[in-house]
């Protein structure tokens, strides 16, 4: 007599749990400051500038703004409205070339929103700035 033993096969599963950790970092972009004032958008502000708003001035007063593009139009009046009067017009011109000739001149070194800045503390203005108006202007405009 033969006898068998019936074979028996062993199956081993191992499971591995691999763990997963995302790392999110979040990122911010720098606070892009206005340019007060640099309407032409080349970094500095000065009589080219001044003579931009006179333009756009013009064409406000003759109602022939659709001249100017959209795009333009835009850019003046976000940078250009210095004495925060709600108009673009010659007195933020005259502004914009007050500043220019202290610069130039050595009488001032710094940013138009320092010299505004500066000018309100001279004449004792303390109007609060916000963060979508520069400094209140205290020239008498």
């Amino acid at each position: 007599t033969t006898s068998t033993t019936p074979e028996t096969t062993t199956t081993t599963t191992t499971s591995t749990t691999e763990e997963t950790t995302t790392t999110t970092e979040e990122t911010t972009e720098p606070v892009q400051t206005k340019n007060w004032g640099d309407v032409d958008s080349n970094g500095n502000v000065n009589a080219s500038d001044a003579a931009r708003i006179l333009v756009y001035a013009a064409h406000a007063g003759a109602g022939t703004l659709y001249e100017i593009s959209w795009e333009e139009q835009d850019k003046i009046r976000n940078l250009a409205d210095l004495n925060q009067d709600n108009v673009v017009n010659s007195k933020d011109a005259a502004i914009v070339l007050q500043y220019a000739a202290e610069y130039g001149s050595g009488a001032f070194n710094g940013t138009l929103e320092a010299y505004l800045k500066e000018k309100e503390t001279d004449t004792g203005d303390t109007t609060k700035e916000t963060e979508t108006n520069p400094p209140n202007y205290a020239f008498g405009y």
